[in-house]
């Protein structure tokens, strides 16, 4: 029981911890969410919570013993968050973005799920 602890202590401190390190680096990164007519918020947001529980995630994983699936649809899905985070960043065209879950998907069919 308290190896479970352990590990449950383990991630929300890394994702505290990540949470805190990417909203200091978010306008480098260019992970700011400005408020204008169409946004209720009224300060910049930083954008960086799902690469943070990604992150948190992953080293989570380290712990665990997950099988093929799991890490295949977690390791695939790094294309999405990358992606994600280089539209919030720099708006990407709507086919790139496309083509890129696709791709994700192929890995995921290819990888036999």
């Amino acid at each position: 029981m308290n190896y479970y602890l352990f590990k449950l202590f383990f991630f929300i401190l890394t994702n505290i911890l990540l949470i805190i390190l990417l909203s200091n680096r978010a306008s480098f990164l260019r992970l700011i969410d400005v408020p204008n007519i169409r946004k209720l918020h009224t300060g910049d947001v930083p954008l960086i919570g799902g690469i943070a529980i990604y992150l948190s995630v992953i080293s989570f994983l380290y712990f665990l013993n997950s099988d093929y699936w799991i890490n295949l649809i977690i390791y695939s899905s790094i294309i999405i968050l990358i992606v994600g985070a280089l539209d919030d960043a720099f708006q990407l065209d709507v086919i790139l973005r496309l083509v890129c879950q696709i791709f994700a998907c192929v890995i995921i069919f290819g990888g036999g799920l």
